[in-house]
């Protein structure tokens, strides 16, 4: 029974239904595909992307059309001729208009919104990638909640079967008077303990894997199940990268203080005149008929009647539109220096930030080993233990310790990997790489 004990918690986690467990990689690929929240992300990409086709829709040549049918039907006209007589009369108008305009010269407004079209569709793509790992640093997380949670509850059943057997064996002694009975009331006690505790880690590993599945975007009567190989390629774990990058915080306050910095830009260009030029045709069609005559279609207006064509330049200057300028300039610049505060505090975050991330990746790997060696020690001293107790060579109470602490360092174990894999993933994120 020990040995199986051993046997589960060496492995960490062991797949019990019909179908493969899913590794760490596995897993992470899955949120990728179909976690709910990366999926919402992407959407903020796709919108994002249209916002930025808007500031480059304003920069660009205009082109309108706009066609008008009118129909009037009177008793009278001041149309008519004199001594004309009639009960009514009917008077059609089709008119049509194309309009083609263009910036000419727009005192820098022109090209604020083409550097606002692509900082905004840069920052977008940089906003997407980091939203992306910080989503999957708390799937991490619930994973990590997962297996710690998963493989207390398997040892836990494995304590409270021994401890139930240990019991039957123990009533026997008692009832043969070969046990004392303070002896068999701390087995008894240890054995409802051991129960009690499985129940306990059972009903938290089963929620914690509700609210895996719910990140993971699943069904939750879908079967699922994990386990602890990671399978991520060796440079997940390397804490010494060949090439250091800005991290994606300092990229999207790069990116952002550049747009801030173009829209203050565009908000002054305002206070000044446009320039453009632009070309226009337009044509209309008139008609009287008495009523019962045939009408003309409107598609013979563009060959009949009235056409008119112009082009040249155009200056529009908005000299006064109460405060609605001057405010959003001021907003603009507001925004721009905030931009710009920020920028600069993440630049002096930004080492520290590393270096820190290194450190707190480097002790959770030490911790790590040093926790499988103290759990390696205590798998040993709970197997000699075993046999001292049943030769006689040591005491109930000794034998309940060494239990107890092999709990302990096989609860340390799983927080220790736990915290290595979300202490990496941080590193990772603050070096300027993905997960």
């Amino acid at each position: 029974m020990l040995k199986s004990i051993i046997a589960v918690l060496a492995s960490l986690l062991i797949p019990t239904l019909g179908y493969a467990a899913v590794s760490l990689s596995q897993l992470l690929d899955m949120a990728r595909n179909h976690a709910p929240q990366l999926q919402s992300i992407q959407a903020d990409k796709s919108e994002g992307h249209f916002q930025a086709q808007s500031y480059l829709a304003q920069a660009l040549p205009r082109l309108d059309l706009s066609l008008q049918q009118v129909e009037l039907d009177a008793a009278a006209s001041p149309l008519m001729s004199p001594g004309q007589s009639i009960d009514r009369f009917k008077y059609g108008n089709f008119s049509w208009e194309l309009n083609l305009s263009s910036p000419l010269y727009t005192f820098g407004r022109v090209g604020s919104l083409y550097d606002m079209y692509r900082l905004q569709d840069e920052l977008v793509v940089v906003q997407t990638d980091l939203s992306t790992d910080l989503a999957l640093m708390k799937i991490l997380e619930s994973y990590t909640d997962v297996i710690r949670l998963k493989t207390l509850a398997r040892v836990s059943e494995k304590a409270a079967d021994y401890s139930q057997k240990l019991l039957s064996f123990a009533q026997v002694e008692y009832d043969a008077g070969s046990m004392n009975q303070i002896e068999y009331l701390r087995l008894k006690a240890r054995s409802g303990t051991n129960q009690a505790r499985f129940e306990q880690q059972q009903a938290a590993f089963e929620a914690a894997m509700i609210n895996l599945k719910v990140a993971l975007g699943l069904r939750l009567d879908e079967p699922f199940d994990i386990d602890d190989k990671t399978n991520l390629a060796e440079s997940f774990f390397r804490l010494q990268n060949p090439e250091q990058r800005p991290s994606l915080y300092l990229k999207v306050d790069e990116l952002s203080q550049k747009f801030a910095a173009a829209n203050n830009n565009y908000r002054a260009s305002e206070y000044f005149p446009t320039l453009s030029v632009f070309a226009r045709a337009s044509g209309q069609s008139y008609e009287f008929d008495q009523a019962g005559f045939p009408k003309q279609s409107p598609s013979d207006a563009f060959d009949k009647d009235r056409r008119e064509y112009a082009y040249g330049i155009r200056l529009d200057w908005n000299l006064f539109a109460g405060t609605g300028t001057y405010a959003e300039h001021k907003i603009a610049q507001a925004q721009a220096a905030k931009a710009s505060i920020e920028l600069e505090l993440q630049r002096r975050r930004e080492s520290s930030d590393q270096k820190q991330a290194l450190i707190n990746a480097k002790a959770a790997r030490k911790s790590f080993i040093a926790i499988q060696n103290a759990t390696e020690a205590s798998r040993l001293a709970y197997d000699q233990g075993q046999s001292e107790y049943r030769k006689g060579a040591i005491s109930l109470s000794d034998l309940l310790e060494i239990e107890e602490e092999l709990y302990r360092t096989e609860q340390q174990a799983m927080e220790a990997y736990g915290q290595l894999i979300l202490a990496i993933a941080d590193y990772r994120i603050k070096q300027g790489w993905r997960i």
